[in-house]
């Protein structure tokens, strides 16, 4: 197992996965991209880099709610405070 980087933050899609160097990047491109569309999102957590998986729906206007529970809109902030970004050894 690697250790996470930036850059880490994935869409997973049925084998087509991608990944961002950003949660903006991230946003945009599902808002974008992928309406209509059912996928996760997986990104390492602070402290360890433990990886959280949020599954999402987006709507066709481009609205992403999680896809179980509340199906409440995506927390892009949370995401952005929870994101592990290791330190550069030297």
């Amino acid at each position: 197992m690697t250790n996470p980087i930036a850059g880490d933050i994935k869409i997973k899609n049925f084998g087509r996965d991608r990944k961002f160097r950003s949660v903006d990047e991230l946003q945009g491109t599902l808002s974008e991209q992928y309406k209509g569309q059912h996928v996760s999102v997986v990104y390492p957590t602070k402290p360890y880099g433990l990886l959280r998986t949020v599954f999402v729906s987006v709507d066709d206007a481009g609205g992403i709610n999680e896809t179980y529970g509340k199906q409440s809109p995506v927390d892009f902030n949370a995401i952005k405070d929870e994101l592990f970004v290791p330190s550069v050894l030297n």
